[in-house]
């Protein structure tokens, strides 16, 4: 996720330029919104690595842990596969 979060870090330093009114049109909607939706991608990052842990986070896709559980703490409450629908 390091170089995920540094490409898009990298592209917003690139093509971001602040407004110079921040109460034209919907400007402070917009960027509240995709602040929002930034921060819910990470926390939705964070709850997996969480629920899932190292191996399930890095190797689970190759290795098949035989004493695996299923597991509906943290985000897996409310979602199912979360890393699918947020992209993490």
């Amino acid at each position: 996720m390091v170089m995920c979060y540094t490409s898009f870090v990298a592209a917003c330093w690139k093509m971001y330029s602040t407004p110079e009114d921040w109460n034209y049109g919907w400007v402070l909607l917009w960027h509240v919104l995709g602040a929002g939706l930034v921060a819910l991608q990470i926390w939705t990052a964070v709850s997996v690595y969480e629920s899932l842990g190292e191996f399930g986070w890095f190797f689970g896709d190759f290795f098949y842990d035989h004493q695996a559980k299923l597991t509906y703490t943290s985000i897996y409450r409310f979602l199912n596969n979360p890393e699918r629908v947020f992209g993490t």
